[in-house]
């Protein structure tokens, strides 16, 4: 909760209660954004395909006001985090994107 912020805090907190291995991911892609952008705002929300959708997305965007190529040149430099998916975790996709002041 102190490395980002919700967009709607009870529906991302309802996701990542259940999702150990999304928590332990959401840590490793925080320190990999921070090395590129220092002091950036990062946004957390979640995105579903339609609104009876079970299934949901994590979306985590980080918001800027540097010049576009620069920043997506910044975003292409954050590396891919690897990570172990636990048996029992639902498979959530998460896309890192940029948001423009």
């Amino acid at each position: 909760n102190s490395l980002y912020r919700f967009q709607e805090p009870d529906l991302v907190r309802r996701l990542l209660v259940s999702n150990n291995t999304l928590r332990r991911m959401l840590i490793k892609i925080y320190s990999n954004i921070r090395k590129e952008f220092p002091s950036e705002a990062i946004n957390l929300d979640v995105f579903s395909d339609s609104p009876n959708s079970n299934e949901n997305d994590l979306v985590v965007s980080v918001v800027t006001s540097l010049p576009v190529d620069e920043a997506i040149d910044r975003l292409d430099r954050v590396e891919n985090v690897r990570w172990n998916k636990d048996s029992k975790d639902p498979y959530i996709d998460i896309c890192v994107n940029l948001e423009y002041l």
